[in-house]
């Protein structure tokens, strides 16, 4: 199946095996090469096939939660990564996974933890002088403040990332953090700010480099607001867009879903 190609870059022998066969490998590898760095038995030739195969754990993590939504899975295969990092002392490869768990705990409802993710992630970020990964975490932060249904939180940290994007002239980047900022003024009930958000982000969504993550989080945030302010055409409209979008993706073997369609996100507390 496609969604498991990503499984080459861990090793080939795990090519046409069953997703338990598939973890066992998984697991066994990582223990492994964990002991060897430990121990500092890692020689150069195994240093490379480490590294090989920590990214490929990193990238399985992270496929499995944009295209499976099995955040939990994900968390399994992202703490087997932090592990491994850490035992190296890549500190921005660590925090890379540090980021992403945070964003999975979130989703997880594990807010506390999430947000010390975060922190860490920003930490080491900041210590390497890597801004674009501080600004790439105030996102997922503020993005855990509105699962956690605090929306003046989340606007705080969406405005600083969006500052950093907007120098850098980043499409994909803008049009996520202000998909955050529009929900966050659905939460808040500013609907006129949040009209402003909605109208600058359909051009950016329409931009055919762009990737469909963000375009059908900016078609289901779209739907939401225009419910609110009862114009039920326009979100008949974007719900449309959202669905045939979601359609077009599952032909491609990907469960696509916008990050704010979750049962536990409800904008009317």
């Amino acid at each position: 199946m496609k969604r498991y190609i990503f499984f080459l870059l861990c090793t080939t022998s795990l090519v046409a095996r069953s997703q338990s066969d598939r973890d066992a490998i998984i697991d066994k590898e990582y223990k492994s090469y964990l002991a060897k760095i430990k121990a500092g038995n890692l020689g150069s030739a195994d240093s490379a096939a480490c590294k090989k195969f920590i990214y490929g754990v990193q990238n399985a993590g992270q496929q499995m939660a944009e295209r499976e939504h099995d955040y939990i899975k994900a968390l399994d295969y992202t703490n087997k990564a932090i592990d491994c990092w850490k035992a190296i002392k890549d500190s921005i490869n660590e925090a890379n996974n540090r980021k992403f768990k945070g964003f999975l705990l979130g989703q997880l409802q594990r807010f506390a933890e999430a947000k010390a993710e975060i922190d860490t992630a920003i930490l080491f970020y900041s210590l390497g002088r890597k801004d674009w990964g501080v600004a790439v975490s105030q996102y997922d932060l503020a993005f855990v403040y509105a699962l956690e249904q605090k929306p003046d939180s989340a606007v705080y940290f969406s405005s600083k990332a969006l500052a950093y994007w907007k120098v850098k002239n980043d499409p994909s980047r803008i049009l996520g953090i202000q998909n955050l900022l529009l929900y966050a003024g659905i939460q808040l009930k500013q609907y006129d700010e949040a009209a402003d958000i909605q109208l600058s982000s359909d051009s950016l969504a329409a931009l055919k480099e762009m990737h469909w993550q963000p375009v059908i989080d900016h078609y289901f945030v779209s739907q939401l607001m225009y419910l609110k302010q009862g114009k039920k055409a326009s979100a008949a409209r974007y719900k449309k867009m959202y669905t045939d979008t979601q359609a077009i993706l599952r032909a491609d073997d990907v469960k696509a879903l916008s990050v704010f369609d979750t049962d536990f996100f409800n904008i009317n507390k």
